[in-house]
C-alpha cells in the first residue's frame, strides 16, 4: 500500500461570513468569493504538482436562516450560480451543509435549536428541498454545522437520498452550552466512533450497520491523527487518558485535524499528516473548511494546505469527491 493513491477529500462549507446574520442587513458572502479565487488558484498548483485532476467538495447552505436573512434558501445559487455550473463542469461534488439556526423574536437573536428534533427535521428537509429546485435532484453529500449530529437527522436523510455524511470528527468531545437558551442541546462525543469509512446502525449512527449494507449512507469520518506530548508525568497523563478516552484501537486518531488549528513544532500539521497516514490500513485523508478564509484563522488555513502540497507523500495525493474516494478505497486490496 505504501505506493497506492490516497483519497483527498477537501469540502468548503459555503455559507455567511457571520454566524449571526443581520436580517435586517444581510450582507453578501465575501468570504466564499474570496474562497473561489483562492482555491481556483490551489486547484492549479496542485494539479501542476501531482499530474492529477483535482476535485473539490462543496456544501451549501439553504437552510431555514438562509430563507428568512436572505428572502430564499436558494439564495447561494440565485447569487453565484455561474460558479457552481463552473464546479460542475471541473468534476467536483455539491451537496448541503445544514446548520439549526432558529430565530427567536423572545431574545432577538438566532439560537443554535439543535436539540430540537421537530426542528432539525424541517432544516434538513427544506435544504435538501431547495437543492432539488436548484440542481434538480437530491444532494448527494451532506454535513452539519456547529460539530452537531444525531441518528433520526442520518435516518432522514438517508430516506431523502444522501449518500455521503462528511459531519464527523473523530476524538472530539461533546460541547455543551453554558446557555441553553442559545444552544439547545449538546454535540455528541465522538471519541468512540469508527476512523474508518461505515453504513451507521438506525439505532445509533456513531456504530456501523451489523447486518450488511442494507441501507445508502455512508459515514465518512474527517481525518484525526494523535498529539506528540513529550515525556515526563504530563506527557504520560497526556497518553493514559487519550487511551482511555479513545480506546486503543483509536488511541492514535484522537484529534481532529483541523486545518484552521495552529500546528507547529513536533505537532505541525504536516507531522499530523504523517500520523493519520501511518496509522490507516488503508489511508485517505477527509478535511472539511469554512468559506470564510478571508478571517482571523486564514493564515493557519493557508498553513495547512501548503503543508499538503508540499509533503512528502504529496505524488501519492488524489484530490477526489467522496464518491471517487470511496471507489478507490474499495477497489484497493487490503
Amino acid at each position: 500500500m505504501a505506493t497506492a493513491d490516497i483519497p483527498v477529500i477537501l469540502n468548503l462549507d459555503v455559507e455567511p461570513d457571520e454566524i449571526h446574520v443581520n436580517r435586517k442587513d444581510p450582507k453578501p458572502w465575501s468570504g466564499f468569493e474570496f474562497s473561489h479565487n483562492y482555491l481556483k488558484d490551489f486547484r492549479r498548483k496542485f494539479e501542476e504538482a501531482c499530474g492529477k485532476p483535482v476535485h473539490f467538495t462543496w456544501g451549501l447552505r439553504m437552510d431555514p436562516q438562509i430563507a428568512l436573512s436572505y428572502g430564499s434558501a436558494t439564495w447561494v445559487i440565485d447569487r453565484y450560480g455561474s460558479l457552481f455550473d463552473e464546479y460542475r463542469e471541473l468534476g467536483d461534488e455539491i451537496g448541503i451543509h445544514v446548520h439549526t439556526y432558529r430565530w427567536s423574536d423572545r431574545l432577538d437573536r438566532w439560537i443554535d435549536d439543535c436539540g430540537n428534533s421537530g426542528w432539525v427535521a424541517e432544516c434538513l428537509g427544506e435544504s435538501v428541498e431547495a437543492f432539488r429546485q436548484a440542481f434538480g435532484a437530491s444532494p448527494r453529500i451532506m454535513r452539519f454545522g456547529n460539530y452537531w449530529l444525531s441518528t433520526d437527522a442520518i435516518n432522514q436523510a438517508d430516506t431523502l437520498g444522501v449518500l455521503y455524511d462528511l459531519t464527523l470528527e473523530p476524538g472530539r468531545k461533546s460541547i455543551v452550552s453554558a446557555d441553553r437558551q442559545l444552544q439547545s442541546g449538546p454535540t455528541p462525543d465522538l471519541s468512540s466512533v469508527p476512523r474508518v469509512p461505515y453504513v451507521p446502525s438506525r439505532n445509533d449512527f456513531g456504530i456501523p450497520e451489523t447486518y450488511g449494507n442494507r441501507r445508502n449512507i455512508w459515514m465518512i469520518p474527517l481525518t484525526s491523527a494523535y498529539l506528540s506530548p513529550g515525556w515526563g508525568p504530563a506527557g504520560l497523563k497526556h497518553r493514559v487518558v487519550r487511551l482511555m478516552r479513545n480506546g486503543i484501537r483509536d488511541r492514535f486518531q484522537s484529534v481532529p485535524l483541523q486545518m484552521a488549528s495552529q500546528w507547529q513544532g513536533a505537532n505541525s500539521f504536516s507531522c499530523m499528516l504523517d500520523r493519520a497516514i501511518e496509522t490507516q490500513t488503508r489511508p485517505y485523508l477527509a478535511f472539511a473548511i469554512r468559506s470564510y478564509l478571508n478571517g482571523a484563522d486564514f493564515s493557519f488555513t493557508d498553513s495547512s494546505l501548503h503543508a499538503l502540497l508540499n509533503h512528502s507523500a504529496q505524488s501519492r495525493f488524489r484530490f477526489c469527491t467522496p464518491d471517487e474516494a470511496m471507489g478507490i478505497i474499495a477497489s484497493d486490496p487490503l
